[in-house]
């Protein structure tokens, strides 16, 4: 039942009367609104019974409703994302990286799918590019990791869920690893072992990388699974490789070769096991040449 039908039931005098008793006790706000609650049920439930209640019982429920409804503190209409954005124009401005900006949309429930988007787009608004920053981060990032590069290293690799297997290859095609997947890995799939097998060789990777005695190595990673080469946003699968690599300090360059040429392939299969540990991780990394240059 609607709140006016409550008012028009109700008795002025009784309403005025009551509200001054409840206002001298003082309740808190959030007391208010429990306490309409269930005054304002018990006066929907009068008036649905009408029928069979005395005027008086009606007429009192729906004036003790009423005299609630009057005293709980009206609520202000929510603020949209966009203007809770522009209230906040000159911090947000003054704010220089993605982790701040995504930190103030955490701290005002913004920080979800549906409300995310909607604060990037009234960021553009007042002139503050999400993507622009984070591309620029990106840029900066990539652009300090060359620096620090002086070896990069060639690895093939492949993966058989059927088989439960892998096999990792050097440049030259010669096997550095290979055998079983564990119990704890996520390859019983053929799409989850092609990744799982992939990111061991990122692994792998950095593993060289110590042995050289470098801070970040370049990666070149092959591959016959071709969904393993798209990297550019979170949901693609091949971007857990990516943040893998930014974890290890790693440039990485994924490609796509058939795998009827791919070394890996053959040991995918094959019986027996090598350990990464079996070889000499050091030789393994060549002098790197900015091809950007």
């Amino acid at each position: 039942m609607a709140k006016q039908t409550i008012a028009s039931q109700a008795n002025a005098t009784e309403v005025a009367k009551i509200k001054s008793e409840i206002s001298a006790k003082n309740f808190s706000a959030d007391e208010l609104n429990s306490f309409v609650q269930l005054a304002t049920k018990e006066a929907q439930k009068s008036l649905k019974d009408v029928d069979i209640l005395t005027k008086e019982k009606v007429e009192g429920d729906c004036s003790y409703a009423q005299a609630l409804i009057e005293l709980t503190p009206k609520q202000e209409k929510k603020q949209t994302i966009k203007q809770r954005v522009i209230a906040s124009v000159d911090f947000l401005k003054s704010l220089t990286t993605t982790k701040e900006l995504r930190n103030w949309a955490l701290q005002n429930g913004m920080d979800n799918r549906s409300a995310f988007p909607k604060f990037k787009a009234a960021l553009e608004e007042i002139g503050v590019s999400y993507y622009g920053m984070k591309s620029e981060m990106i840029a900066s990032a990539a652009a300090a990791l060359e620096e620090q590069i002086k070896h990069e290293v060639t690895l093939y690799v492949d993966a058989k869920a059927s088989a439960g297997r892998y096999g990792i290859c050097d440049g030259e095609g010669e096997v550095l690893w290979h055998g079983r997947f564990f119990d704890n890995d996520d390859a019983g799939e053929q799409s989850e072992a092609e990744l799982c097998a992939a990111e061991k060789a990122v692994w792998l990777a950095s593993k060289i990388k110590e042995a050289v005695g470098a801070t970040a190595i370049k990666l070149n990673l092959m591959v016959d699974a071709q969904w393993l080469t798209y990297q550019d946003h979170t949901g693609q699968k091949g971007y857990k490789l990516t943040h893998q690599a930014r974890k290890f300090n790693i440039k990485l360059n994924v490609e796509w070769l058939p795998g009827t040429i791919n070394p890996a392939d053959k040991w995918t299969t094959s019986s027996g096991f090598k350990k990464w540990s079996q070889n000499n991780l050091a030789a393994m990394a060549k002098p790197y040449i900015n091809q950007s240059i």
